[in-house]
């Protein structure tokens, strides 16, 4: 693809099929939302490729404490009741991404995950496709996910990106999450405007539109964010800002501010 520089700096699961070089990743956050209490989460990602499988093999470790949840939605619910994401995880496991053509990539990871004392296995395949429209880079991706404890969980990603400049990028998305153990699907429609000022500082306008299925069709909530990322006192330092207003289906759709601000440290 031709823009991935902002993903690869927020280090989130958008990037988790891109030529990530092995890193350590440390994050610490604080999430308040008008009439709710203050949430606070950190977060460990170790990834280590190995040079004798060609960088194929990966070995990784994933640490939470805590989950912020910034939509206050079924949909991020259920993905946390799923996932149990809201508790205290820790991650460990490999991944292996195979020999494939260049618009693909097919990858593999199984790991264990501890949580309040149980200790789950999952099974993770993962298939990524890009293509080259011209002025739009489009790319399909699709992670399949197998717990021992609960079941499957599938989640489809379609995404187009448009370059406006040299350093803009516009992103439209659309994605839909399924778990075996909830009623319906889950979609969204994500609209984003992504700008690099320089080296050191980069903005992101989102529009996230969060849908349920069961027990209708609706869209559970709306939220507007603008987040700011700069490097801080280090070059591995990096300061994150996020206000955001959600418009929830829980409360008629009236707008609710919020503000997270967190502490990105990546190695």
């Amino acid at each position: 693809g031709t823009f991935y520089w902002l993903d690869s700096y927020l280090a989130n699961e958008e990037g988790e099929l891109d030529d990530n070089p092995s890193a350590i990743h440390l994050s610490l956050g604080a999430f308040a939302q008008r009439g709710e209490k203050t949430e606070t989460v950190t977060r460990l990602k170790l990834r280590a490729r190995l040079p004798q499988t060609e960088n194929r093999l990966q070995v990784f470790v994933l640490g939470e404490t805590e989950d912020i949840n910034t939509t206050n939605t079924e949909w991020e619910a259920a993905e946390e009741d799923y996932s149990e994401a809201d508790n205290q995880n820790l991650n460990v496991g490999v991944a292996y991404t195979f020999d494939s053509p260049a618009r693909h990539r097919l990858s593999l990871s199984s790991g264990l995950r501890f949580s309040d004392g149980s200790l789950v296995f999952y099974l993770r395949p993962s298939y990524l496709y890009r293509l080259d429209l011209g002025q739009w880079d489009f790319r399909f991706k699709t992670r399949i996910t197998w717990y021992d404890e609960s079941g499957l969980e599938s989640r489809l990603a379609w995404q187009f990106d448009r370059p406006l400049s040299s350093s803009r990028l516009f992103r439209i998305e659309t994605r839909v999450d399924w778990f075996e153990e909830e009623e319906g699907l889950f979609p969204q429609f994500n609209l984003s405007l992504r700008k690099k000022l320089d080296d050191r500082r980069y903005l992101s306008l989102r529009w996230n539109n969060y849908f349920i299925t069961e027990p209708r069709d609706e869209l559970d909530t709306s939220i507007i964010s603008l987040q700011y990322r700069q490097q801080f006192w280090r070059p591995w330092l990096w300061l994150e800002v996020t206000p955001q207003v959600a418009y929830p289906k829980e409360d008629d759709y009236r707008d609710v501010p919020g503000l997270l601000v967190s502490f990105h440290a990546t190695f």
